[in-house]
């Protein structure tokens, strides 16, 4: 029984030795191809916004918020992302309005605290302005 896993193992290793050196027959090898189509359409290079970086004491209404936003979104951008994934619910409450959850403490700088704007409207607003993905 031994004998045949150890058969088994070799030949799987085999299989996957000569399928990895397949890739490199072609004109391009499989570590260069992926450089030079890095701006393709439908490759994934995004930036992770973390609660913790919505900092409360850095905005007070809806135009110190979108400002904020708008400079984190620009320097993805800037960085050649295409998309922003955003942390909207990081305690079990919300950076929107929900029946569920309360406000978030970093959309007013108290839980359950209405900020007196949609702070997830303004991200995908700002986010699709800018050509970016959001991910929420």
């Amino acid at each position: 029984m031994i004998r045949f896993f150890r058969s088994l193992v070799c030949f799987i290793c085999f299989f996957a030795l000569a399928a990895g050196m397949m890739g490199t027959c072609g004109s391009i090898s499989p570590a260069f191809a992926a450089e030079e189509n890095s701006t393709s359409s439908d490759e994934f290079r995004a930036v992770w916004i973390a609660y913790y970086d919505f900092d409360p004491a850095k905005y007070s209404n809806k135009y110190e918020f979108t400002e904020y936003v708008v400079e984190m979104f620009d320097n993805a951008v800037s960085l050649d992302m295409n998309a922003v994934v955003v942390h909207v619910r990081p305690f079990s409450d919300a950076m929107y309005e929900s029946s569920y959850f309360p406000w978030s403490k970093y959309a007013s700088g108290q839980q359950g605290v209405d900020p007196g704007f949609d702070p997830l409207e303004i991200m995908v607003r700002e986010a699709h302005a800018r050509g970016l993905q959001i991910h929420a």
